[in-house]
């Protein structure tokens, strides 16, 4: 699809440039600025005038469609983003639930250490002793 894109605008480029190489030769009186003592007129070619008339007309609409494009991206990303969200609050929710409750058990003694062991000794030595 991307080569029809392509193509068009290679021939919409080559038409213009064909109509401003055409025209340029003719020249044009243009007046910018009317008033009633003086005018700004500028003397162009008539492919430049076409030219300059057209962007005028297309560089607007362009950027209107852009910024069109890009806040309806925008708002795509976050309504996808807040699904994505939601769905894995769902399904936390649902292995809290899944997940049955752990029996508290009664935490295993630790090992006894080497002074612990000499300590335990010596009272049990003192109480056979007694």
């Amino acid at each position: 699809m991307q080569i029809f894109k392509t193509l068009g605008w290679v021939l919409l480029t080559a038409f213009i440039v064909a109509f401003v190489m055409i025209n340029y030769r003719e020249k044009h009186d243009v007046i910018i600025w009317p008033t009633s003592s003086d005018a700004l007129v500028f003397n162009w070619p008539v492919g430049i005038i076409a030219l300059v008339f057209w962007l005028l007309g297309v560089v607007p609409m362009w950027a209107y469609n852009r910024s069109v494009k890009w806040s309806l991206s925008r708002r795509i990303r976050s309504l996808e983003n807040s699904i994505k969200s939601s769905a894995l609050a769902a399904q936390r929710k649902e292995e809290k639930e899944e997940m049955p409750n752990p029996t508290p058990e009664a935490p295993a003694q630790a090992a006894p250490q080497s002074d612990d062991l000499l300590s335990t000794a010596s009272k049990l030595s003192e109480e056979d002793g007694q």
